[in-house]
């Protein structure tokens, strides 16, 4: 479970294309998934957005951040954020 706390403005557009365009697909090909993505949008958290991202196994939670960072895809859709 990750936990994205923002502020009010262009934070969480750029946030949702960060996700749906460059950590969602690469998670997808290390193996992981389903994910998902949930918006607080009322209440002390707000705004805020949580993605529960599910893992095969541990080694493969220990591995994404490697393996994200050697997609060339991942590191050229996440280069704006």
């Amino acid at each position: 479970m990750r936990t994205y706390r923002l502020v009010n403005g262009p934070m969480k557009d750029r946030l949702d294309a960060y996700l749906s365009n460059a950590f969602i697909p690469a998670a997808r090909r290390a193996g992981c998934g389903p994910v998902g993505v949930f918006t607080v949008a009322i209440g002390s958290e707000s705004p805020s957005v949580h993605v529960l991202v599910p893992y095969p196994s541990i080694e493969d939670f220990v591995a994404l951040p490697g393996r994200l960072s050697a997609d060339p895809s991942y590191t050229t859709a996440a280069g704006s954020f």
